[in-house]
Formats: C-alpha cells, sequence, structure tokens
C-alpha cells in the first residue's frame, strides 16, 4: 500500500488481467484516476510516445515525472520502453514509482530479467523482503536466473530485519556455484558481504574475502569496506576490532583508496571494540588526509565522547556540525542525548527531542534510547521506563537490551527491585530476545540493591545454564547484595570466589567490600585488606591471609614505635 500510494492518483484506468508472473503474495494494483494537470491532461494528444519518453527522463520533479508516467499508460509500451521508465525511477530512488511499473507491466508485457532485478531492488528499498523472494523463486520457469538476479536478491535481502530471510540471503549465495553453476562475481560477493555487514557476521566477512581470492578475484575496496562494516555491528567480541584495523591497513598495502567510507567503517568497528581513544585518534586524522567527515562519523565520536564521559565534548562536537555543511539526522540527535548525563541534563536531552522535531525529524528508538540514558544518569526512574514504552508502543519496535540494562540500573539507584524484576522478565520471556552479561549484571545490581540476595544468587545460576559467564561486575553487584541483606560473611566468600574463578579483583570490588561489611562483625578485617592493597596492590589471595599478613605487619610497625 505504502509503495502504490504515492503514484496511485496519476493512473489512467486499465484492464488488469491475470498474468501469469503475478506475485504469490497480492500487491494491490493502483485504483484507477485521471492524470493531474491541465497540460498533461491533454498531453496524450499534443504530444507524441517518444517525446514524453524523453520528458520523462529529464524532468526533475518526482510529482511532475509522476504526470508523465499517467499520460505515458496511455500508451501502447513495450519491454524496452517500460524498462526505460523503471531504469528512470530507479536511478532516481523512487522505488514506489518502480514498483508500480512493474506491477502494469506484468499485465501488459512478458518480463525481462532486467525488469525482474529492478524490481527485486526497488521491493528490497521499500522493505518488502517477502516480495522479493517471492519474485526470485516464482521467476525461475519463466524467465532463467543468472548471476544478477542472484546478486540483487542478496543485497535485498540483507537489509531485512527477519534472521530468517537474511540467513536465505546466504543460502542463495552458496547456490550460485552449487546449484546453478556460476562462479560469484564481485557483484555477488558485494552483496552477500552487504549481508554480513548488516548482520554483523565479521567472522563469515573474513572468509569470503579468503574465497574472493580462491576464485582468482581480488577484493575490491568496497568488499573490504564492507567486510570492515561487518565488524561495527552488534556486541564487543574479541578479535573483532583487530579485524578491522587488519583490513584496513591492508587497503594501502594493497593498492586500494582508503576514502571516507573506510574511515567510517573503520571508526564504527573502533566504537563497538571499546578502542575509543583510538577511534579518536582516527577521526583527527581524517582532515589531516584532506578528506570530509561524514554525519555516521560525527554520530560515533559523539556517542565515544559520551561512553568516556566526555558530556560537554560530545555536546560541542553536535553544535560544530552545521559549520563544516553537515545536517544533523535522527543518530545525532541520540548521540547528544547520549552525552546529557550529567545532572540536570535531561532537560536539555529532551528539548533536543524537541529541536528534531521541529526539523522534521520523527523520533526513532534510538533517539527515545538517548532519553533513557539520559534519564538513567539523572535517576530519572519513571522518565526512562515512560520511553522505554514509546519505543514499545507508539513506535510498535522492540528496544535494545541496552535499553532494558539502563531502566534496570536507574531501578537499582532507586531501589525498586520490583520494577527491575518485570523489565528483566519482559526479556526472557520473549524469544526473540536474547539476554546478555550486561542485561543480567544490571539486574543483580537491581535485586540486590534491594536486598534480594538470594534472588541474586539465582540470576547468576540462570546465567550458568544460559551459558553467560559471570565477571567481576557480576561479583561486585553479588557484594552490593550480600550488603544490602546485612550478610557480611557472605559478602567475604565472594571477594574470595573472585580469584577461585580466575578473575582479577579490582578498585570496585574493594569500595564494594568496604561498603558491605561496614558496621558488621568483619568491618575492622576488611578495613586492613584495604589498607594492604596500598602495599600489595589489588591482591589474589583469601581474605583471611590477607587480614593475617596485615595484622602482623601493624604489629611490627607497632613494636618499632614502641621500641624507639
Amino acid at each position: 500500500k505504502k509503495a502504490m500510494g504515492a503514484a496511485a492518483a496519476c493512473y489512467t484506468s486499465m484492464a488488469t488481467a491475470p498474468s501469469p508472473f503475478a506475485l504469490r503474495r497480492h500487491v494491490p494494483s493502483p485504483p484507477s484516476a485521471k492524470p493531474h494537470g491541465r497540460w498533461y491532461s491533454s498531453a496524450k494528444s499534443a504530444l507524441g510516445k517518444e517525446e514524453l519518453l524523453s520528458q520523462f527522463q529529464t524532468v526533475k520533479a518526482k510529482e511532475v515525472r509522476e504526470r508523465i508516467m499517467g499520460v505515458l499508460l496511455g500508451h501502447d509500451l513495450n519491454e524496452a520502453e517500460f524498462m526505460l521508465l523503471m531504469y528512470t525511477t530507479q536511478l532516481n530512488e523512487e522505488h514506489d514509482l518502480t514498483i508500480a511499473l512493474f506491477k502494469q507491466a506484468q499485465s501488459r508485457v512478458k518480463m525481462t530479467r532486467p525488469m525482474l532485478h529492478v524490481a527485486i531492488g526497488a521491493f528490497g528499498k521499500e522493505g518488502m523482503f517477502e516480495t522479493c523472494l517471492d519474485l526470485f523463486e516464482e521467476f525461475e520457469d519463466h524467465c532463467p536466473r543468472d548471476r544478477d538476479t542472484y546478486a540483487a536478491t542478496i543485497i535485498a535481502l540483507s537489509k531485512s530485519p527477519d534472521p530468517q530471510l537474511t540467513q536465505r540471503a546466504f543460502e542463495i549465495f552458496d547456490d550460485i556455484e552449487a546449484v546453478a553453476g556460476y562462479i560469484p562475481d564481485l557483484t555477488c560477493y558485494h552483496g552477500v558481504l552487504q549481508t554480513c555487514k548488516e548482520t554483523g557476521q565479521w567472522q563469515k566477512a573474513l572468509k569470503l574475502l579468503g574465497d574472493m581470492e580462491d576464485h582468482g578475484l581480488k577484493p575490491d575496496a568496497t568488499a573490504v569496506v564492507l567486510a570492515i562494516g561487518s565488524c561495527g555491528k552488534g556486541e564487543k567480541e574479541k578479535g573483532k576490532a583487530d579485524a578491522a584495523e587488519m583490513l584496513f591497513k591492508s587497503m594501502s598495502s594493497n593498492g586500494l583508496v582508503r576514502d571516507e567510507a573506510s574511515y567510517e567503517a573503520f571508526i564504527l568497528a573502533l566504537e563497538v571494540g571499546g578502542k575509543h581513544t583510538q577511534a579518536i585518534d582516527v577521526f583527527n586524522d581524517i582532515q589531516k588526509r584532506g578528506l570530509m567527515w561524514t554525519v555516521p562519523i560525527y554520530n560515533s565520536i559523539m556517542r565515544i565522547l559520551g561512553q568516556m564521559g566526555l558530556f560537554e565534548a560530545g555536546q560541542e562536537l553536535f553544535d560544530k556540525m552545521p559549520i563544516t555543511g553537515l545536517q544533523p539526522d535522527a543518530g545525532s540527535y541520540a548521540a547528544f542525548m547520549k552525552c546529557c548525563c550529567r545532572g540536570g541534563e535531561l532537560e536539555k536531552a529532551e528539548e533536543k527531542l524537541e529541536d528534531a522535531q521541529d526539523a522534521g525529524i520523527s523520533p526513532t528508538a534510538e533517539m527515545y534510547e538517548g532519553l533513557i540514558i539520559a534519564s538513567a544518569a539523572n535517576a530519572q526512574k519513571e522518565k526512562a521506563i515512560e520511553y522505554l514504552t514509546r519505543i514499545q508502543i507508539e513506535l510498535k519496535a522492540q528496544p535494545t537490551m541496552h535499553a532494558y540494562a539502563k531502566c534496570m540500573e536507574v531501578c537499582g539507584h532507586c531501589r525498586d527491585w520490583h520494577s527491575a524484576a518485570e523489565l528483566f522478565k519482559e526479556c526472557i520471556t520473549d524469544p526473540e530476545m536474547e539476554p546478555g552479561l550486561d542485561l543480567f549484571n544490571k539486574v543483580i545490581y537491581a535485586v540486590g540493591m534491594g536486598g534480594q540476595l538470594e534472588l541474586a544468587e539465582s540470576l547468576v545460576e540462570e546465567m550458568r545454564k544460559r551459558k553467560i559467564t559471570p565477571d567481576v561486575e557480576t561479583y561486585n553487584y553479588l557484594i552490593v547484595a550480600a550488603g544490602e541483606a546485612k550478610e557480611a560473611k557472605r559478602a567475604v566468600e565472594l571477594f574470595d570466589e573472585i580469584v577461585d574463578m580466575g578473575m582479577a579483583r579490582n578498585d570496585v570490588t574493594y569500595a564494594r567490600m568496604i561498603q558491605a561489611c561496614e558496621g558488621s562483625d568483619v568491618g575492622d578485617d576488611m578495613f586492613k585488606v584495604y589498607k594492604r592493597m596500598f602495599h600489595t596492590g589489588f591482591d589474589d589471595r583469601k581474605f583471611e591471609v590477607i587480614v593475617a599478613e596485615q595484622t602482623a605487619f601493624e604489629k611490627e610497625e607497632a613494636e618499632k614505635q614502641s621500641a624507639s
């Protein structure tokens, strides 16, 4: 409906006889309507078909092109003429018009492979991914596929949010050689690497680059940049940022030009990999090399500055965007909001939401997530949960795990463990969501702040069942839970378990222990452990061993002072 709506008013009445190429999932034909405009209403008699075709290609306004199209559809058009019209709308990224022309061509002329390729691309751009797959599967008997058919379908499916359809894109790529007998060319590899980029499958992307060379194809700049881009999606993983750096550096040694697109992909990969300082160095290097910053680069650096706690610098970067000739997009506003994490700055973040709407930018899930982060930093629990709900109800979208984690974190700040538990329940009961380490840590913190030690420890068991390994942060939050539950001895046991599990204690561990043991039977002993830290660093020995050593040390020092 979306694809047909914009062009519907300009069509003349036409017969819609059944076509052997009709889609399995019905796409409605446009309603009959007379062409708009006094001049074009008589154009059929005033101008010939060739003149109309020429003007259709040269006019710049989409509205005028729609009107000419309405008149042209009153003429007898052959396959080549339909193809010319479709290529023109494709070139101008008027995908709804491309789809409308394809529907008309289905009932009037014989389908050709180029028509199919363009149509698949247009349906993909309009988010009609299942229709793309239908076209690929149903045209096989009527119009034999070639490599371009496979490539067009893979590229179209690459942007689907449905994991089954992106998996189908990989399967279609495998079929190029195994079923169709073709050797994949550069375009096919570009398509499957685009799928890797959209789905964050960086290891598969690296393998595909190797496969290209095995087939005698030297990876070009597009292929390498797409592979780097696959390292900039998803969560932080060991080796991911290093792989992106290796690919980025290899471009120069292989004679490939590193342009803005390559720098953009590399910075995004460094952001995901947590290499924030290096990302800022690369950002500064861009201008030195005479290249231009892009909006996604700006957005990434603003997010990085926010994660580094350099909130003012992130906000200033946003303000500088118009000076460099860049127009902020939804991602820019979201990144600014994530930099509003100092006390009292939630109002500033909310003002930016209004500014975005005034600029014609509708709220996005990322923008609401930015407001959730700002709300959490300002201990505004109700606001954070409100924006989470807006993502679900207003945008009909699924909040990210990070958004849920931030809401749980602010629930912990406000000692509302009940709300955190309810949010966690939403996550684990949704089959499409896969709770990770950060989400578990934040809910453990929240229930721990409510003194629910038993519940916190049961969540750790749930982590292990899901093959999620607890880290030192998990144990630090368990120590919080023990302290809030007035179970100082359990806190000591957890302190020892950190080392038993092969992890290293950190400064937060010691801070949590002091809070947990304060006013308890082991409070004095913990203070000795804390003092010992200044001599040995973050000790990896048992609590009682450290206490004994510090006791002996203090006794020795006392004896020395007494003797002097």
